[in-house]
């Protein structure tokens, strides 16, 4: 198993916090733990099924275009689960998630 750095905002601060790399939601999981000592304003980890999946796929590198297509869903819910995904990880981008997530 690998780790990754992650480099996050806090207020006015910059905190680094690494990670273990691993598949899925457990990735995301643990940089909530790992930043709920510094920061307040960490969304509880609570990723629907739905949003595990496009997850895997964003980890992938897919579109959202391929992942709607694939999960039969619209281009725009896609991009709200993960808008939803950041927001709750605390990550800034699909970039830092498939990152995050072993990609």
């Amino acid at each position: 198993m690998g780790s990754i750095e992650v480099t996050y905002r806090d207020g006015s601060r910059i905190v680094r916090v690494t990670l273990p790399v691993r598949d899925g939601g457990d990735a995301i999981a643990e940089r909530i733990v790992a930043m709920g000592g510094t920061s307040s304003s960490c969304v509880p980890y609570d990723l629907s099924d739905r949003e595990h999946q496009v997850a895997r796929y964003v980890r992938m590198g897919w579109s959202n275009r391929r992942i709607a297509t694939e999960l039969g869903i619209a281009e725009g819910t896609v991009k709200r689960h993960v808008s939803n995904i950041l927001e709750k990880s605390g990550l800034e981008s699909r970039t830092q998630l498939a990152l995050a997530l072993g990609a």
